[in-house]
This record gives structure tokens, sequence and C-alpha cells, in this order.
């Protein structure tokens, strides 16, 4: 689905702390751009349908309980996997010994070569109609997957297939976390050693410039590779309200390609697949079509939350217990969250804040968007302290939260 902003119109939606999204749902990247997932290909693309499909997690239940992805059409609903997969203390990431690029000229060829075995063709089910495909990669030798949520979403059964083009696998979802839009997934049956994985790098050090080269299924097309560079890092990213921090990379990546791997020139995972822009708003009502922007997750977030997924089938985060957007003034320049409604019980309510409130800063940190609250939120943690700094007619007035369990 291709979604346009409609910074335009002064609309906006809430966000709820308990981790609901309310309506309307809006789309902002840096302003009035559009984004397009790269999602995971729709059925009917594969016969010349021009269609871009975003999709969303249906839910789980909670850890060391069956996860159910629901159908939205007929088929039977089959449970999928258990979560919480790993035992206490046991790392999500073997150490996977990256391979040996001798030829830094033309890194691609060997890391194609090299790594191809490792990327797989994600095919998504509701019933017995293939409804989307995408792009993973293995990073364990029996066969756990990192792909994206929006890859999985709304499947009864799930398959991957490998790099040469015939063998077909049934594969468990581990864990999904819509927030990140990521998921885990594991090969039905798969075994130490079964198969060839992919060494996780690390994203801290990534310079600008830097050769990068993905492996996916664009458009269900397996084995295709692209090369290009970083363009940027820690690019601000917003959807919905929230805000990405995101690898830009002028790599060509197409539906298809989400949840696939972005490679350094030494064969080493440095990014996951994700969207891409497609054009931005001229200002009056039309369209600027966008070339060579795509986004990757940076390796190191996709650790921690993989970590979590493997761990609990779920990511546990810091939540406020509020239900909260974007205010704006009549020029549309953007003035604090404000708080829509307060959670009974939960961890603002016990604070002290109340529906109508403007949140102008968190932790000393200033704020006028609903984006940079979600930020900030991200690396909080359950049982922290943080003090909230609030305008209550107009009078500005400090409240301490103990943020709980964000739920949902």
């Amino acid at each position: 689905m291709v979604g346009q902003a409609d910074m335009e119109n002064g609309n906006f939606g809430y966000y709820d702390y308990n981790g609901q999204y309310g309506a309307p749902k809006r789309r902002h990247s840096g302003g009035v751009i559009a984004i397009v997932i790269v999602v995971a290909l729709l059925f009917g693309i594969l016969f010349g349908a021009a269609i871009f499909s975003a999709v969303r997690e249906e839910g789980g239940t909670a850890a060391g309980t069956t996860y159910r992805v629901q159908a939205t059409g007929t088929g039977a609903v089959s449970p999928l996997v258990t979560g919480g997969l790993l035992d206490p203390g046991q790392s999500a990431f073997p150490n996977i010994t990256p391979p040996v690029i001798s030829d830094q000229t033309e890194p691609a060829v060997e890391i194609y070569e090299k790594m191809n075995a490792s990327v797989v063709l994600v095919r998504n089910y509701n019933g017995t109609m293939l409804q989307a495909t995408g792009s993973g990669v293995i990073f364990t030798t029996d066969g756990y997957i990192i792909t994206n949520q929006h890859v999985v979403e709304n499947a009864t059964a799930l398959t991957v297939v490998l790099s040469d083009e015939k063998t077909v696998h049934e594969v468990l979802l581990v864990g999904v976390d819509e927030r990140s839009d990521l998921a885990v997934l594991k090969i039905k049956n798969g075994a130490e050693g079964d198969f060839q994985a992919a060494s996780l790098g690390n994203s801290a050090g990534l310079k600008v410039g830097q050769t990068v080269i993905a492996i996916g299924s664009p458009l269900g097309l397996s084995n295709s590779i692209t090369q290009g560079i970083i363009s940027g890092l820690n690019r601000a990213v917003d959807v919905d309200g929230r805000r990405f921090r995101m690898i830009q990379t002028d790599c060509a990546l197409n539906p298809g390609n989400s949840g696939g791997p972005l490679f350094d020139r030494y064969g080493q995972v440095i990014g996951i697949v994700e969207r891409k822009e497609v054009y931005v708003s001229d200002g009056n009502g039309g369209q600027i079509a966008v070339d060579g922007m795509s986004y990757a997750i940076p390796i190191d977030t996709v650790k921690t939350i993989v970590e979590q997924l493997m761990q609990f089938g779920e990511v546990k985060r810091a939540g406020l217990g509020i239900r909260c957007g974007t205010a704006y003034d009549s020029a549309y320049n953007p003035l604090g969250v404000e708080v829509a409604s307060v959670t009974e019980g939960g961890p603002c309510a016990q604070a002290g804040v109340k529906a109508g409130d403007l949140i102008i800063a968190v932790d000393g940190e200033e704020i006028t968007m609903l984006e940079e609250l979600t930020e900030i939120m991200e690396s909080k943690v359950i049982g922290q302290k943080v003090t909230l700094k609030i305008v209550r007619n107009n009078t500005v007035t400090e409240f301490v939260v103990d943020l709980g369990t964000l739920q949902g």
C-alpha cells in the first residue's frame, strides 16, 4: 500500500502507550513524505498486478504459550510455534565465522558465492493461497531466520525456499515485534549444522560511503543481488507515530527484498532491509518520485530485538499508560505531545498526569512531536523513573513516573 502522509490537513492519530494504536494512522518521514514498506510481494504481483502491500502483526500471547497468526480469509488457523525457545542464559547468537573475502576490489562476487546460501525466500500462505513473499537470513546452523514482521503477517502457514530454488521447508513463527518490524522464524526439524548461517556483524562503526551488498528476492526472484553504498546513518524515519533510526542506502531494493540481509564488504550482516522511499509531496497535491533511497534496520538494533523474541516470543518494553498524539498550533507547528486519556491505575495515573496535559520534555529532553516521545521511550526500561515536564492550564509542572510494562 502506497501511503502518503497527510500533514497538510492537520489530522493526527493518537498513540496508546499501553501498546495500541488509535485511528487515524499517519505516516510521516521528515515532513510530507510517502513511504512504501519494502513489502512482502502480494501473490497478484506474480501475475503482473502492480500492488504494494504493507502488512501488520495480528498478535501473539505471553511467553511460553502458543503463538497464532490469524488469517483474514478462509483456511484453518493453526498454532505455529511455542514462545520462549531458549534456555535461560543461552545466547541467541552463535559465533559464526564470517567468510574470507579476498578480492576487495569486487567483493560482491565472493559475497554472493559464499553467503547466498544463508538467504531464503519466505512464502506467506493464507490457507492454501500464497498471499505474500519476502526475504530472510539464516543466522544459526539449525535454521533460525530473521525477517520483517510485515513479511509474515496474516499467515496460516509459512515456508522458506533455499538458495537452490528447489528445497522448501516449513517454518515456525518464534515471535514478532510490530514496533521494530522484525520477526524470527525457525525451520521445522532443523538440526545443528543443517544450514549455512550468516555472521551478524556490528553497525556501530559503520561509515557513510561504505560499500554494501543486498541479497534477497525482489518480486519473488530468488538469489538477486544489488550493490551500493551507505548514504546516511542514524536517519530518523517516522511512521505511524514511531521513530525508527535507520541505515540509508542507495542499493536498489524493491518489494520482496523485505527482511533480507544488507552485507558489508566483508560478508557480515550489518542491517536488515526494511523500507524504501517512493515519493514526496510537491506541496501542491502532487507527487515527486524518489529514487535510490532505501532503509535497513541496523544490526545492533536487530540483535536486541531478536534476543528477546527468542527468549520470550515478544519484546518487553516500558510503558507510560497513556494515549497521546502530537498537538499543533494554527500554523501547524508542533507544540508537544497531548495526553488524550490516561489508563486507570497506570504509571501516569499514579503520578497525577491527566487527560489534556501537554508533555513538552522527558528527563530534561525537550519534545514537540509524538515521534520524539516514542524514540525516547525505546531507551527506557520497566521500573525506571522518568520526569515528565507538562503544561497544564498554562502552568508548567513536573511529574515523576515509575514506568510500567507496555501492554499489547
